[in-house]
């Protein structure tokens, strides 16, 4: 499992990480991603205070949608099961992130399994 946790890792880490859950997976496992669906990095840009370099308030490195978060895994080796929005939480927090411009399904669910 990849609880959101692809949008965190940095370009060079997308490969070995990947490259390493394909050698721990068990013969005829699954790998099961989440990311954020779509997200506007610029809406979550923020500045320090200290030195006053901007960077995105949950370190997200990357947007992904169906196909970007795909095309990551299918890099790596993997087969794609299923890569698709989904929609899960409660309405009031839906609702702050459609203010945010997030789309009505802000997750992503991605199931590969090594080719």
């Amino acid at each position: 499992l990849l609880v959101e946790v692809v949008e965190h890792l940095l370009d060079e880490q997308v490969a070995p990480t990947l490259a390493e859950i394909r050698r721990l997976l068990a013969p005829g496992g699954r790998v099961v991603a989440t990311a954020p669906n779509a997200e506007s990095l610029a809406a979550g840009t923020t500045r320090c205070p200290d030195c006053g370099g901007t960077f995105h308030m949950w370190q997200h490195q990357r947007s992904l949608d169906p196909r970007s978060l795909a095309a990551l895994f299918e890099g790596a080796g993997f087969g794609t099961v299923s890569a698709e929005p989904v929609l899960w939480g409660r309405a009031p927090r839906l609702r702050r992130l459609r203010r945010l411009g997030a789309p009505y399904a802000p997750h992503l669910l991605y199931v590969g399994e090594p080719r």
